[in-house]
């Protein structure tokens, strides 16, 4: 299937769509705001219907190292033993989350943790459960307002090697929400060729650097971000070098 063909699917569509969606979840976490918050959602829920109770989390075994998985490009990373395995059979994903990071489910979770820290961000957090409905994996760093999420979505037919012929659409997308300076990369993520986005997301309250990588696997796309006052190169490191997708 040509890539012309791939693109004018319905849910490719939708896929395109989503960048922005987790970007917005994301500065949402962080204490910042977009104007155009809301628009994407509604597509972005019709694209996904697993929710977060069908996953599992629990602590990694205590290990000094993993290897990245097969097929990987990525070096080997540290796993520290603090870190966490987060799964979810249903979506097909496995990975750890970084020390620190909380992984959240409920805005009433979400809510509790951040009163006892964010001390190092300006504004409030403001994310709706319908937005914590679109992630199957959103974590945040209540001392430094840092998250991660994860998105998943059907293809739609495209592939790994399809992701590099829609940074167009993509940079679209996120430069509409605020991101400046925006940089691909086409990387290997779990075997698979994957693409990585690297931009300053500036809002009203702070100026973030993020991270996105799209991977597909088996007909499902899979959009990580990673955004922070820093940049978050360890949690991505660790994420994505630990991450395997069946």
């Amino acid at each position: 299937m040509s890539v012309t063909s791939v693109v004018s699917t319905p849910s490719v569509r939708r896929l395109l769509a989503l960048p922005a969606v987790a970007a917005v979840l994301l500065l949402s976490g962080c204490g910042g705001s977009s104007s155009t918050g809301g628009t994407a959602l509604p597509a972005a829920s019709s694209a996904g219907s697993s929710s977060a109770g069908a996953s599992s989390e629990s602590a990694a075994p205590a290990s000094d190292s993993a290897s990245a998985p097969a097929g990987s490009s990525a070096p080997a990373v540290q796993v520290p033993a603090c870190a966490t395995n987060v799964s979810d059979a249903a979506e097909g994903f496995a990975t750890k989350l970084p020390c620190g990071y909380t992984r959240i489910t409920s805005k009433a979770q979400l809510d509790a943790i951040m009163k006892k820290g964010l001390s190092e961000v300006k504004g409030t957090v403001n994310v709706t459960p319908a937005q914590l409905q679109q992630a199957k994996l959103f974590a945040v760093n209540p001392k430094t307002g840092s998250s991660i999420n994860l998105i998943v979505t059907p293809a739609g037919g495209m592939t790994g090697k399809d992701l590099s012929s829609q940074q167009s659409a993509i940079k679209q997308q996120l430069e509409g929400i605020g991101a400046q300076g925006l940089a691909f990369t086409d990387i290997t993520v779990a075997g698979d060729t994957a693409l990585r986005a690297k931009a300053t997301m500036v809002t009203k309250s702070a100026k973030l650097q993020m991270v996105q990588v799209y991977a597909v696997h088996s007909d499902k796309a899979y959009i990580f971000t990673f955004t922070g006052l820093k940049a978050l190169t360890q949690e991505e490191q660790l994420v994505l070098g630990t991450l395997t997708l069946t």
